[in-house]
């Protein structure tokens, strides 16, 4: 939210932009905007898991879920009982490496993957139709697609 602006007022603000003018266009052409939390440093608002729930609450239509960044979830250091207590509303998962500055997940790479997918399974995000995509860096010394490749491998393992 812009200086001098509480969060309060800014978070009256974008649910009112939300239910006024992102809603109506999303139930006119049948979609879903993912609200997606983002980093401290990218943003002020919507970091924590929590927040968009809240939002998303306020606002009270089927259009408007969550989109979980697990880069900024744990780059926020944000708690996986945070992804429970929200579970009904989210609807789209971005993975990448935390602690390897955005990378694509590799075996070794130091990260829990596991604790997230037993998590996700735990909810039932696996019996719904969410979804999950890798939006990670690719490293000089690879490709892309050996990068998609090996972080597929990783999941597939868990």
């Amino acid at each position: 939210f812009p200086e001098g602006v509480s969060y309060d007022t800014a978070f009256e603000r974008l649910v009112y932009f939300l239910k006024n003018h992102v809603v109506p266009v999303c139930e006119k052409y049948n979609i879903v905007c993912a609200l997606e939390n983002l980093s401290y440093g990218e943003s002020n608002i919507l970091n924590k898991i929590e927040e968009s729930l809240k939002v998303v609450e306020a606002v009270g239509s089927p259009f408007v879920k969550i989109l979980v960044d697990f880069y900024h979830f744990g780059h926020n250091k944000d708690s996986f009982d945070s992804i429970r207590k929200a579970k009904d509303h989210i609807v789209h998962i971005h993975i990448a490496s935390v602690i390897n500055n955005r990378a694509y997940p590799t075996f070794g790479d130091g990260e829990d993957y596991a604790e997230l997918v037993n998590l996700l399974r735990e909810i039932g995000y696996d019996k719904r139709e969410g979804r999950i995509s890798f939006e990670a860096r690719v490293p000089e010394n690879k490709e892309f697609i050996d990068c998609a490749k090996d972080s597929l491998a990783v999941f597939k393992n868990l």
